[in-house]
């Protein structure tokens, strides 16, 4: 009686297909291992793609910041530069600032 039970039971839990003369039996253990497999691995890849735009939009962002930092940089350096002409040729007098403009431009650097 029991061998008929365990024979019912595996009838139960296998699942077969054929594909022309190939066939396959699984046992419900096996696709439920299967499927939670396939779970894992699709989930391992689905985060590692969102983590490797993630880090390639960062490397482009700081790509980005440090030519604006850079810009900025230049910007302010020459800001300085045309501060310093104009304090020097606002310490001449008017009459001789065309001739003193490039001393104060030499100055200035």
């Amino acid at each position: 009686m029991s061998d008929q039970l365990d024979k019912i039971a595996a009838a139960q839990d296998e699942v077969s297909g054929e594909w022309g003369d190939k066939k396959i039996k699984i046992r419900g253990s096996d696709i439920l291992n299967s499927l939670i497999g396939i779970l894992v691995c699709s989930g391992l890849v689905l985060l590692w793609t969102g983590i490797d735009s993630h880090a390639k939009e960062d490397a482009k962002v700081n790509v980005q910041l440090v030519d604006v930092l850079k810009e900025m940089a230049r910007n302010q350096k020459d800001q300085t530069q045309a501060q310093r002409v104009t304090n020097c040729m606002l310490s001449i007098d008017q009459k001789d600032r065309q001739r003193q403009l490039e001393t104060c431009e030499r100055l200035a650097r």
